[in-house]
């Protein structure tokens, strides 16, 4: 069925207003998008590094990426960039231009409906184990993405961390320096970091 998927602001004046593809629903549609449109994919792969993301339209209808697969029945999406912050992008469902493709490119279980049916199992069988297949895939492969979007912390051990003092990092509170042969610090103004020991003695006793 032929349906369309109209582009809203930056990324309409990038790839043109108006595309028209003949696609089941809105996953199929951005994977027509990625393999017809140069640059299409790329795009929507690293919107979010500029703070850019997507809400998107069913018939005028904002949804969220889990209702991707409820778009069969509507012939007219809308695709509208999103900057982070913007005032809309408060009410509006937004998501994560990365996010979008892996709703788009994932397959809901189609490989193992069809080797199912062909291995002769019930349809009832198959539609429930597909809909356990389609939450389970969904929610890795959103999980591992998320995963990569998010900045990890860096871990960077130097000379001073030898066996003896070991760094913590557990916890991101300031971490005072305790090792011999650094510079001590001269303060002017108001300290916001952690310091540095210039003397410490460990004396142990007896109680009776």
């Amino acid at each position: 069925m032929l349906k369309t998927l109209t582009l809203k602001g930056v990324a309409a004046k990038k790839f043109g207003r108006i595309h028209r593809f003949h696609v089941a629903d809105i996953r199929e549609m951005l994977r027509a998008m990625c393999s017809q449109v140069p640059g299409f994919k790329k795009y929507m792969s690293n919107a979010h590094h500029s703070g850019v993301r997507f809400a998107f339209f069913r018939d005028g209808e904002n949804i969220g990426v889990e209702e991707f697969e409820l778009t069969s029945t509507a012939s007219n999406f809308t695709m509208m960039p999103v900057i982070e912050g913007a005032k809309q992008g408060g009410v509006l469902q937004i998501v994560i231009g990365a996010v979008a493709l892996v709703a788009a490119f994932f397959t809901a279980g189609a490989s193992f409906a069809a080797w199912a049916g062909a291995a002769g199992m019930s349809a009832a069988a198959i539609a429930g184990t597909t809909t356990a297949l389609t939450g389970l895939g969904i929610s890795m492969m959103l999980g591992g993405v998320v995963q990569m979007l998010t900045p990890q912390p860096k871990i960077n051990i130097g000379a001073s961390s030898s066996a003896d003092n070991k760094p913590n990092y557990a916890f991101g509170a300031p971490v005072n320096t305790v090792a011999m042969g650094y510079p001590v610090p001269l303060l002017y103004g108001q300290r916001e970091i952690g310091g540095a020991v210039i003397s410490a003695g460990l004396f142990s006793s007896d109680q009776q």
